[in-house]
């Protein structure tokens, strides 16, 4: 979360490559062995941070790895809001056999784990006692900050109330009419963006997936 500039391995901007572009790679590898589950589901954790997401776009495409496009928070914004668009794309490919949804497991933006690192290191040290006020006084336990991943995997609602391509909130709240901006529910976007990583997928690794 809101680490300093970085590229990866593979030569990707950091948060992207690892919030969204690594899961997209690893899910697309999965398919075939979901496909023969028994109503399988997929759950993407996400953020309310993607409401700071780049606007207009959404996200940058075209200077995903330029430093000075986007603040650290910009580019976690946009790694955000593609996991949403992500979940978005799967189910329209997908939806007839698996259950999507995206899900924010946090309150107050974060749970109580590492991940406040990012911006320690992106901001400086001043961060860190402003950070651990609020984690103290208004994030989530980890035991809590479970809950609502867990809803979504395992929960009967999912299935008896056809729960599909929704934002859920803590705890097991379906915020997709009241939270999610306009851009999370972005058709054009998300496939945009899923023939994107299909195309930075195929050029990092030499072949699609």
């Amino acid at each position: 979360m809101a680490s300093p500039f970085k590229l990866s391995a593979d030569g990707i901007e950091e948060q992207f490559a690892t919030n969204h572009l690594g899961h997209f790679a690893f899910t697309k590898v999965l398919l075939e062995a979901i496909l023969k589950g028994d109503r399988p589901r997929i759950v993407n954790l996400t953020s309310d941070y993607h409401t700071k997401a780049p606007q207009p776009q959404g996200i940058r495409f075209e200077s995903i790895n330029d430093e000075k496009s986007m603040s650290s928070w910009d580019r976690y914004g946009q790694s955000k809001v593609s996991n949403i668009l992500f979940s978005k794309q799967l189910d329209k490919l997908y939806g007839d056999k698996i259950f999507v949804n995206s899900v924010h497991p946090g309150k107050i933006r974060f749970v109580k784990t590492e991940l406040t690192r990012g911006p320690v290191a992106s901001t400086g040290a001043w961060v860190k006692p402003f950070l651990e006020v609020i984690k103290h006084f208004a994030a989530l336990d980890v035991q809590d900050g479970v809950l609502t991943q867990l809803y979504a995997a395992t929960s009967q609602d999912i299935e008896t109330k056809s729960l599909k391509n929704r934002y859920f909130v803590p705890i097991a709240v379906d915020a997709t009419e009241t939270e999610l901006i306009a851009l999370g529910k972005n058709d054009q976007l998300a496939q945009k963006l899923w023939d994107f990583s299909e195309a930075l997928v195929a050029e990092k690794i030499g072949s699609s997936i």
